[in-house]
């Protein structure tokens, strides 16, 4: 990893307490702390990833869209020296697919926003498919996360207003592929029950079209104790 994500992670808790945020991690417990893993969460706010690898007990490197790196030279850089790289959203970006294929190959821990985007309002939204796509291929453990508190984090900053922020980790888990492969239709339900499992962390009032597990848990493997 770059240097500055070690230098940020040492520097986000003395920043924290300038800005009046605070983080409760619950499951820390459940992290694999060895082997590939993606992980997985919904997306309410910018402080979202530096507090995932800040809170995690591995390093983690992020997969970003393609904007962060496209604006002021200054936000560019820290985005690109905390580890991440860019992904385009709207379309199966294969490139950033296979460099996060890259990634969990190396058994490293990938982040994951399957939404692509923030939800100001904190609840949860439809998720791209191209998280379908790499779960499926990668084979890795899959890690859902649900964060809450934060998506009037911006406007709380600006007025300097306490945020108060909850993360969530849920059981560690592994796709059941019929046959042992992923054709292309089975992508819609599998990013539905990859959601279903993030959604499951958040509050009732978050959890969007994913208020509960449906039939599309038939992907989820259960051996590692998803469900």
């Amino acid at each position: 990893m770059p240097r500055f994500y070690y230098v940020a992670n040492w520097l986000l808790p003395k920043a924290m307490r300038v800005m009046r945020v605070t983080l409760q991690v619950n499951g820390i417990e459940r992290v694999p702390t060895s082997g590939p893993l993606l992980i997985v969460s919904n997306h309410v706010s910018v402080l979202d990833p530096p507090l995932v690898g800040y809170a995690m007990p591995r390093d983690v490197v992020f997969m970003s869209k393609i904007e962060n790196f496209q604006g002021g030279r200054f936000y560019a850089w820290l985005v690109r020296n905390y580890g991440a790289f860019p992904v385009r959203r709207g379309d199966v970006d294969l490139s950033a697919i296979k460099q996060a294929l890259q990634i969990l190959k190396e058994e490293r821990a990938l982040f994951v926003a399957p939404e692509g985007t923030r939800h100001s309002d904190g609840v949860l939204g439809e998720a791209q498919h191209g998280v379908a796509m790499l779960a499926a291929r990668a084979d890795a453990v899959i890690l859902p996360l649900g964060l809450h508190g934060g998506h009037h984090a911006e406007q709380r900053m600006k007025r300097w207003q306490p945020i108060a922020m909850t993360m969530n980790i849920g059981h560690p888990f592994r796709l059941r592929l019929p046959e042992g492969r992923a054709r292309r239709d089975y992508y819609p339900a599998i990013t539905d029950a990859i959601m279903e499992q993030v959604a499951q962390l958040l509050p009732a009032e978050y959890r969007g079209r994913f208020p509960a597990l449906t039939e599309a848990q038939r992907f989820i493997r259960d051996d590692t104790g998803a469900l």
